[in-house]
């Protein structure tokens, strides 16, 4: 029964949140999370949208609390290494990310954070080798493409990103 209401407030929640009611969606969240308190899912929709809103200092526990339930769960560790990029707690964000990319390198979304954050610490050389991996995954792309001859011309390989950008050009001209 409190499975049930959880996954229909959780239901609700995701419907105001893409309608832009924001407010609306974290009291459905905040209801998912009374009904389960130890679901995985809620703590982590709940602490996401306290993410969203700017609600700082609410947010991790229930997002911590999410991995603690579920760790094995990619969507539920990103989510609390974004808390901790928003932060700017970067090498905590990536220490994250990597466990993710090293568990599910399928993940094109893994790698392409990776390098996102890569570039914030300033490694460019690793962020163009994360979104290398990316496109590997996701070949058309073009977004991905541009990051990645983006991180290539700051760490110097200035062939490189030229070659990547044409690739990109092709697919998004």
């Amino acid at each position: 029964m409190s499975e049930d209401l959880c996954r229909e407030c959780i239901r609700l929640g995701h419907d105001a949140r893409r309608a832009g009611r924001l407010d609306d969606a974290l009291a459905h969240y905040h209801a998912a999370l009374a009904a389960e308190p130890d679901g995985a899912e809620a703590n982590s929709v709940y602490g996401l949208m306290l993410l969203h809103l700017g609600r700082a200092g609410e947010d991790e526990a229930t997002l911590r609390r999410a991995v603690e339930i579920s760790p094995s769960h990619a969507a539920f560790r990103m989510n609390l290494a974004q808390l901790f990029a928003q932060q700017g707690r970067l090498d905590e964000a990536v220490h994250i990310v990597s466990g993710v990319a090293a568990d599910q390198p399928q993940f094109w979304w893994v790698w392409d954070r990776l390098g996102e954050l890569m570039v914030r610490l300033q490694r460019f050389a690793d962020a163009a080798m994360h979104y290398g991996r990316a496109t590997k995954l996701r070949p058309d792309d073009p977004a991905i493409l541009f990051k990645w001859a983006r991180s290539s011309f700051d760490a110097g390989r200035l062939d490189e990103a030229e070659r990547i950008l044409k690739d990109a050009i092709r697919l998004a001209p």
